[in-house]
């Protein structure tokens, strides 16, 4: 049994090679396009067509910032991350492509946000990042224009934990899971979001799952499965060091993953995403 690690050809025939560059970005690159494509049909429904601002919460380079923008050409868009490498790549797309009204800061979410109001506040993958929800969640609405929209898309973490009936896949991913709620994130959040946004204020609060296909042979499989396992790969360390578990274990579950769902003959589950959206 050896690791999928290094060597190989970059891209849909070697998903499963972490820490070469070309594949870890044609996996970050399908991911994307997978979101993207989400986001294009189901933009409209979820916040209407009347969007004259919109506020990227956690933006990093600015990729699906640019997919709203593309949504609604006339908006503002205003982006904005703790991360000043990723600013400064989504500041230079931003001149590249010549598109204007447009701007990327640098800050934190969890002390302040750019003045609005905004008709549309996204946040993609950033709420089980943090413990400040309620903060966050205050000072969304107070940049909020009137009839604004809320979107919030984060991972179901019970979703991910189950999506594979496979022993291995459970125990790493619950382990993953674990370590991250250990070190400040919160897993679970996607569960409680609904409520507190009732706490803050919002209204018309609605939640929608986003289905991925997990391993296989699509393109979204593959990428699906790549990415989860992903983390747990480059996670390994921190998580033998949170949970006390040796890393030599931690990598023997990751392979027998890999290994199953390499031998499987389609898809082995689904992977669940979570959109909350309220006004």
């Amino acid at each position: 049994m050896t690791e999928p690690h290094g060597g190989g050809n970059p891209g849909p025939d070697s998903p499963y090679i972490f820490g070469d560059a070309e594949t870890d970005r044609y996996r970050l690159e399908t991911q994307t396009r997978l979101f993207s494509d989400y986001i294009r049909q189901n933009a409209y429904r979820f916040a209407g067509d009347n969007v004259n601002s919109i506020l990227d919460l956690g933006c990093g380079e600015g990729q699906l910032g640019f997919v709203l923008r593309e949504i609604y050409p006339h908006a503002r868009l205003v982006g904005v991350d703790k991360d000043e490498k990723a600013i400064a790549v989504a500041r230079s797309k931003a001149e590249a492509l010549g598109v204007a009204n447009v701007e990327f800061v640098i800050g934190n979410i969890e002390e302040a946000l750019p003045p609005g109001p905004f008709d549309l506040v996204y946040a993609s993958v950033v709420m089980i990042h943090t413990r400040a929800h309620q903060r966050i969640a205050e000072l969304v609405k107070a940049n909020l224009a009137p009839g604004g929209h809320f979107w919030i898309k984060d991972l179901d973490a019970a979703g991910v934990i189950n999506a594979y009936d496979n022993p291995s896949y459970k125990k790493v991913a619950g382990i993953w899971f674990e370590t991250l709620a250990r070190v400040g994130a919160h897993p679970y959040v996607a569960d409680e979001l609904p409520a507190l946004l009732q706490t803050v204020g919002f209204e018309d609060i609605k939640r929608e799952d986003e289905i991925y296909p997990l391993g296989g042979n699509s393109e979204a499989g593959l990428a699906m499965l790549a990415i989860t396992m992903g983390a747990v790969y480059n996670g390994r360390a921190l998580m033998s060091k949170v949970m006390g578990v040796p890393e030599r274990d931690i990598v023997k579950l990751y392979l027998d993953v890999i290994n199953s769902a390499t031998l499987a003959e389609g898809e082995i589950g689904a992977e669940k995403m979570v959109n909350i959206i309220a006004r």
